[in-house]
């Protein structure tokens, strides 16, 4: 388990409504190894030095500012986790900093901002198509997926990291299926560009600008060749993406791989 030792001084210690917080000085040489620390879930070790007692504590960096010689730490914890602090404010306090690997796992695996943000980006577009309430949407579309995919319910507030995806990925193929425009590229959505891909080759958006009706091109090695029958032909093994016409005559006066670079793709 990673962890830093910090010899400083408990400078503060607020109690807010619903939560609290410590305000701790530091020798800056020391507190600069607290970057690792940032955004993760904390494990506060301490000995009271009025009883001996070694107290944990759950807690978050919340801000780190540096002053001279000395850097102020500002730690978030439950607000009764105060009472462990009590009395020791303006005293010397040693700080074992540790990162509590088993909620930082947990919070790898468990759906993000950024996937929350693009969830609700996309419903929002879908509601506006659809002229229902951005909470009626989420409620049926999130129904309605879990009913395709055999699961219980889904929350967006700490559902699977991996599902998440799944969703967004699903829900941007709802829109193409149902031909409701998208404010944003589809392509910011999905992290994976290959997911994104097939998805359009799909329903025949460009890969590039996201219009509807676009051509499917095959990739240098899965090309058909003249005189052959497209419609006889079992193209589900070749490499393929769709393009709208601009960006396809734009691909043909190019070198393929030149194009792909410049679009990212």
């Amino acid at each position: 388990m990673l962890n830093l030792k910090l010899e400083g001084q408990l400078h503060e210690i607020v109690k807010l409504k619903r939560s609290g917080k410590i305000v701790y000085h530091a020798p800056a040489q020391q507190a600069a190894g607290l970057e690792n620390f940032c955004d993760k879930p904390l494990i506060l070790s301490f000995g009271r030095p009025d009883t001996g007692e070694l107290c944990k504590v759950d807690a978050e960096i919340q801000t780190m500012r540096e002053s001279g010689e000395r850097s102020r730490v500002v730690f978030s914890l439950e607000r009764s986790d105060t009472v462990h602090f009590s009395g020791l404010s303006r005293s010397p306090l040693d700080l074992t900093v540790a990162i509590d690997a088993d909620k930082q796992l947990q919070r790898l695996r468990t759906i993000s901002d950024d996937q929350r943000r693009k969830i609700f980006a996309v419903l929002r577009d879908i509601a506006d198509g659809v002229g229902e309430t951005l909470e009626n949407t989420r409620e049926n579309l999130t129904t309605l997926f879990c009913g395709e995919q055999g699961r219980e319910m889904i929350s967006l507030s700490d559902c699977d990291k991996e599902l998440a995806s799944d969703f967004i990925e699903w829900l941007i193929d709802f829109a193409f299926t149902q031909g409701i425009p998208l404010k944003d590229s589809p392509k910011e959505f999905l992290e994976d560009v290959e997911r994104y891909r097939a998805l359009c080759v799909k329903h025949r958006i460009c890969l590039v600008c996201g219009k509807p009706n676009s051509d499917i091109h095959h990739l240098e090695g899965h090309r058909i060749g003249m005189g052959r029958n497209r419609h006889k032909i079992d193209d589900s093994n070749a490499r393929k993406i769709a393009l709208c016409r601009v960006h396809h005559s734009e691909l043909h006066n190019m070198p393929e791989s030149e194009f792909l670079q410049r679009y990212h793709l």
